[in-house]
């Protein structure tokens, strides 16, 4: 007889022998398998950077006065009396005076110099409009007075202050910056001397000044600075004030012209091309600048061959090679240096129905290969809202001007949708999407939206 031990029998042997053993690479295997599984079917958020911190740099403006901002620079107007303190020192706090931040180091620099609301900023300069009435009563320029605004230079890497004791011929007037460079238009009147030498102090004096070397050029003709890319000045000077030069070659003296003074070289070309008396007609890029030409001051051209002298025409100006195009359309420019975008006046080139919608009423888009010269009709009308980036162009076109068709799906056509042309592919993209008014209930989506779309077309 075998005796069992106690709480044993030969039953609860037999289960223990058929408990199953743990095998520990097939458990590593079951896990592995596991892992896999909820690695692929697990969507993990990535890990976003913190946003960058707002710097609060403790200094009171105002509204109108928006900073301007180049690079890392960023020069803006600071109220006295919503500082409660004489920020440049002429014993007041009614003054708006001239600080500077780099956010590549954190500084804010005070230049102790009051404007007259007007600063402009590079990279490299500050240009600053003092009010010599706001700078303790000095008289800056040296003319016996106190009532200019006189054009004094900051430089954010040394500190170092120019005045330039020259003042600009009206308030508004703008001084164009590229790099240290700064293009101006000297009044003679408000110094009270004759700077282009023809015997009078009445004039408007184009002025470059050079930050790298502190060298101050008077061009020496009586004209107006209207834009500035690299060296290469853009002037408009009148033909009459000009010793009665017919710059243009049109048998008279009675227009204004543009013409290109490089500042380092220190020659000046001409164009031969006329403006209009309002300067907002030129734009200017690296390479490239637009004029548009009003055919009657050109001795009366038909320069868009629409079988009249009644327009202005787009023409194409080559900083490097000089070389002029006329586009034969009378359009204003969006300009960029690989693609310019053109707005056509159906009414002003020859009465033509340029999109196809059966009218003469709209304003049509063009493309401009600045380098071949190629021009693209793209058949649809703008309202001109254009933004160049690159090879690319955002627009907006109005429904009711292509012929009432709904290009953003919503059952109406009253509304301005986002297109993006490529010129890459000459193909014109719709977004579907509405700016205003709003896309039925669904979206709505404000002007600054261009931006974004801009960017998702790159």
């Amino acid at each position: 007889m075998r005796i069992h031990p106690r709480g044993s029998s030969p039953t609860s042997r037999a289960s223990a022998r058929r408990t199953p053993r743990i095998h520990l690479p097939k458990c590593r295997l079951l896990l592995a398998l596991l892992s896999s599984w909820f690695l692929a079917n697990t969507v993990i958020a990535p890990a976003y950077p913190a946003p960058p911190q707002a710097r609060n740099l403790a200094l009171a403006t105002s509204g109108p006065l928006r900073p301007h901002v180049a690079g890392p620079i960023v020069a803006f107007l600071v109220r006295e009396d919503s500082q409660g303190m004489d920020l440049n020192g002429d014993g007041d706090i009614a003054d708006f005076v001239c600080h500077v931040h780099d956010s590549s180091s954190a500084a804010t620099t005070n230049t102790f110099l009051a404007s007259a609301f007007d600063i402009f900023a590079s990279v490299d300069i500050i240009a600053i409009l003092v009010r010599e009435s706001h700078q303790g009563n000095a008289d800056l320029n040296g003319d016996g007075d106190t009532a200019d605004d006189v054009i004094h230079v900051y430089e954010p890497c040394t500190g170092a202050v120019t005045n330039l004791g020259l003042s600009v011929p009206f308030s508004g007037a703008s001084i164009f910056l590229d790099g240290p460079i700064a293009a101006f238009t000297a009044s003679e009147a408000a110094i009270g001397l004759d700077l282009n030498g023809d015997g009078d102090a009445v004039d408007r004096v184009p002025h470059v000044f050079d930050a790298r070397t502190g060298t101050l050029d008077n061009i020496s003709v009586s004209g107006d600075v209207v834009g500035l890319s690299a060296t290469s000045v853009v002037l408009v000077l009148g033909e009459a004030s000009n010793d009665n030069t017919d710059f243009n070659g049109d048998g008279d003296v009675a227009d204004s012209v543009a013409l290109i003074y490089d500042a380092h070289t220190g020659l000046l070309s001409n164009t031969g091309l006329a403006v209009p008396t309002f300067f907002d007609t030129i734009e200017t890029s690296t390479l490239f600048l637009t004029i548009i030409v009003p055919e009657a001051s050109q001795g009366s051209t038909d320069l868009n061959r629409d079988g009249d002298a009644l327009d202005s025409v787009l023409h194409l100006y080559n900083l490097r090679t000089q070389a002029v195009f006329n586009t034969s359309l009378s359009a204003r420019a969006v300009l960029g240096d690989r693609l310019v975008a053109l707005t056509v006046h159906e009414s002003d080139q020859g009465n033509t129905d340029l999109n196809g919608d059966g009218d003469i009423d709209d304003i049509v888009l063009y493309a401009l290969d600045p380098r071949s010269l190629l021009i693209h009709n793209l058949g649809v009308s703008s309202t001109g809202d254009t933004t160049v980036s690159g090879l690319f162009f955002t627009f907006q076109t109005s429904e009711s001007s292509e012929g009432d068709t709904d290009l953003n799906g919503d059952g109406d056509t009253f509304d301005d949708v986002y297109h993006v042309y490529d010129s890459r592919l000459r193909v014109t993209r719709n977004l579907g999407i509405a700016t205003r008014p709003p896309q039925g209930d669904r979206a709505l989506l404000s002007p600054s939206f261009a931006a974004f779309v801009d960017s998702r077309a790159c």
